[in-house]
């Protein structure tokens, strides 16, 4: 079992306290999902630079975190725009870009439920970050559309199409290819999931970032 840290010791014992006194479970519940996705390897690796920089602000090292995945995620688009590669190219990209979208998830989660009240930096930060993860979301998920083609009916044959059905699939605007296997369900719930998270959640908790530093101002 990993071992907490002082940090996230304390936030597993609010998370208990919650639970027990003011007898919710929902909070609790996405609390303790924030705190065990943070051993996953890239939220580790996220850590490490944080300590490790220390000649780069905390912040920056965020931005630098986020900007190095979507290059990542620009390149393997790119990579995979001529034609599908192999079988064993697919699986780590697969394992690659679905490590991301969980660390995305973990980190709104976090951040606009989780722990809206510690703050952000700068709202307009928050609002460029979140807008890079959005574009992040839809460069991945389309791959997978795309290198998994064969899972959806009908099969979508270019990287093109599995943009537009990403795109339409998270603005509940609706798309022609129906999911057909386990594989292409759980792409379908993910691009519903995490574009309604976006336009209820974190959107408005953005904005209200922006309210209270008006206030605060």
């Amino acid at each position: 079992m990993c071992k907490l840290d002082e940090r996230q010791r304390i936030r597993f014992q609010n998370y208990s306290q919650d639970l027990r006194t003011r007898k919710t479970i929902l909070t609790p519940l996405f609390g303790f999902i924030a705190l065990f996705l943070e051993f996953l390897p890239f939220p580790l690796l996220l850590t490490w630079a944080k300590k490790s920089c220390k000649c780069v602000k905390e912040h920056s090292v965020v931005e630098i975190y986020v900007a190095g995945f979507l290059f990542a995620e620009i390149v393997i688009l790119l990579s995979v725009k001529s034609q599908i590669p192999p079988l064993w190219a697919v699986i780590l990209i697969t394992i690659f870009l679905g490590f991301r979208l969980v660390d995305v998830a973990q980190s709104w989660v976090n951040i606009f439920l989780v722990k809206p009240e510690a703050g952000i930096l700068y709202p307009v930060r928050s609002l460029i970050l979140v807008l890079i993860n959005y574009i992040e979301l839809i460069l991945s998920l389309s791959v997978l559309g795309y290198i998994w083609n064969s899972i959806f009916n009908p099969a979508i044959d270019t990287l093109a199409k599995s943009i537009l059905f990403t795109l339409g699939t998270m603005t509940a605007i609706g798309s022609k290819y129906e999911p057909v296997s386990f594989g292409a369900w759980a792409i379908y719930i993910a691009e519903i999931g995490f574009g309604l998270f976006f336009l209820i959640v974190v959107i408005v908790r953005t904005l209200t970032f922006f309210e209270a530093k008006r206030k605060d101002d």
